[in-house]
């Protein structure tokens, strides 16, 4: 973990338990923003079943999803323009009645 004078905190993990802040993360893993309260997590890598029990905040994931957990719905599909991509939005964790947002990049696929 890196301090940052923007006041932006550098992980080389997951942000598990995020309750407010920003957080950046490359390459997260397994669970990446696991219990998520509040808060920003920007992942730049790859990420595998993101934001288990979320319940609020947004992660955004600028890489590879290699699986996701099947509790979040799909909304729509948008332009982030700090990114430049595209990127589709689900919000979740619906089994929890969790408020989040997830962005993942967009393949180009339908």
């Amino acid at each position: 973990m890196f301090d940052d004078p923007s006041g932006l905190l550098l992980l080389l993990s997951s942000a598990e338990y995020l309750a407010g802040g920003s957080a950046h993360s490359w390459d997260a893993g397994d669970f990446p923003g696991m219990e998520m309260r509040g808060g920003e997590l920007i992942v730049e890598g790859e990420a595998t079943r993101p934001c288990a029990n979320m319940k609020d905040g947004s992660c955004v994931i600028l890489g590879t999803v290699h699986d996701m957990i099947p509790t979040f719905e799909k909304t729509e599909r948008k332009m982030l323009s700090e990114w430049k991509i595209s990127a589709d939005v689900y919000k979740g964790y619906v089994a929890n009645r969790g408020k989040g947002t997830l962005m993942i990049r967009n393949s180009g696929a339908k």
